[in-house]
């Protein structure tokens, strides 16, 4: 097995907060992480483990990923995207 790679550890736990953060609180699928990292499943999923294992993330499964915790990514910006129906 090859070693962990720290930078792609905190890159893909970066990507997951700010694909949250840029669309109203959900979360990227797998699909989605490998995409973005250039990884293979495998490797997308492994660190999707090891991210989980350390408390940045909850995954219980196929479409459960979520942040761990209070990470709330609309305080820093201090808006929530909502959608807007009928005329402005």
């Amino acid at each position: 097995m090859r070693p962990i790679n720290e930078e792609w550890v905190q890159s893909t736990l970066e990507y997951i907060r700010e694909y949250a953060r840029d669309n109203n609180g959900e979360v990227p699928v797998l699909a989605d992480i490998m995409k973005e990292t250039g990884m293979v499943k495998s490797a997308a999923y492994r660190y999707i483990m090891i991210l989980k294992d350390r408390g940045f993330i909850e995954y219980n499964g196929k479409g459960t990923l979520q942040l761990a915790g209070n990470y709330n990514c609309y305080k820093k910006y201090g808006s929530v995207k909502v959608p807007i129906y009928g005329s402005v």
